[in-house]
């Protein structure tokens, strides 16, 4: 407590409007127009910046047990960022609408203010993403951890549901008259959603890592819970119990955390630790055969 106040142990400043780092799931996921904040304050030359177009992100935090964060109120924490494709972007390219990523004949959704599409429409079909853009700091920090696919796609709902950790940074200043403001990026991903495809972090060393450190786990609950139904929320508790008292390296528990919550998972993996039942819609496992 001793010094708390004095400006010199102040927190870094990160920023008003920013987001603070911490685990996210993706909920919403759309290419949206955007219109910027005016300031409260309005100087007497001044002048509004453009509408432009944005990857919207909505999303529910996470604990570090990939639990909802609640309110106040108990309920989700949720919240929403937005990647910028560009300050004038909304001049060559708009919310696109379409029935799947395979769809042809993309429509043009217009530029209304909170106008939302699952892709993009192209008015200028020469316009290329500035590479100090938002959405463009976002895509780099996904490279390397997830299937680049995804990239080329253009298909927004690719990431609903994807769990990661997101940090932000304040920019890189190229000279006095630059803007600052933060920059949005993903640290890390947990798992993707089921329509993302495929990520490094659910498919590579990492999950694997996870995945073996967990066998001893489920391992011993199916002997402890042999002929029992056990639903996903106790599975979950049981499994983050037994790392509390484990002795493996705490950088796994996220992962470990995330398989067991990941239904495909437990489909997939269920009968090597002998779950003669997986529903997914009732939410429930059951070790063995279920006593009567």
């Amino acid at each position: 407590m001793a010094g708390l106040l004095h400006p010199k142990n102040f927190a870094p400043d990160q920023g008003g409007f920013e987001f603070k780092e911490g685990y996210v799931r993706i909920d919403v996921s759309e290419f949206r127009a955007c219109r910027p904040r005016e300031p409260k304050v309005k100087a007497a030359d001044y002048v509004a910046d453009p509408d432009y177009t944005a990857l919207h992100w909505g999303f529910t935090r996470l604990d570090e047990d990939m639990e909802p964060m609640l309110d106040e109120s108990d309920n989700p924490l949720t919240e929403t960022v937005e990647f910028k494709a560009g300050k004038k972007s909304l001049a060559s390219v708009h919310p696109g609408g379409a029935d799947s990523m395979n769809d042809n004949e993309v429509e043009d959704l217009g530029v209304a203010p909170g106008t939302a599409g699952p892709t993009l429409f192209m008015v200028n079909k020469e316009w290329q993403l500035h590479p100090n853009s938002g959405l463009a700091h976002l895509i780099t920090s996904l490279q390397g951890k997830v299937d680049e696919k995804i990239f080329d796609r253009v298909w927004a709902p690719d990431w609903v549901g994807m769990v990661c950790f997101i940090k932000s940074r304040p920019n890189v200043k190229e000279k006095p008259t630059d803007m600052a403001y933060n920059i949005t990026y993903v640290d890390r991903v947990v798992k993707m959603g089921k329509s993302g495809g495929g990520s490094k972090a659910a498919t590579g060393k990492g999950d694997d890592a996870a995945a073996k450190a967990l066998k001893p786990i489920l391992e011993a609950l199916s002997q402890e819970c042999d002929g029992e139904k056990v639903t996903f929320k106790a599975l979950h508790n049981r499994v983050s119990a037994a790392l509390k008292k484990s002795s493996i390296d705490v950088k796994l528990h996220v992962g470990i955390l995330a398989l067991i919550k990941d239904e495909a998972f437990l489909k997939k993996s269920g009968p090597d630790y002998d779950m003669s039942e997986v529903n997914t819609e009732e939410k429930f496992v059951v070790f063995g055969e279920l006593k009567a």
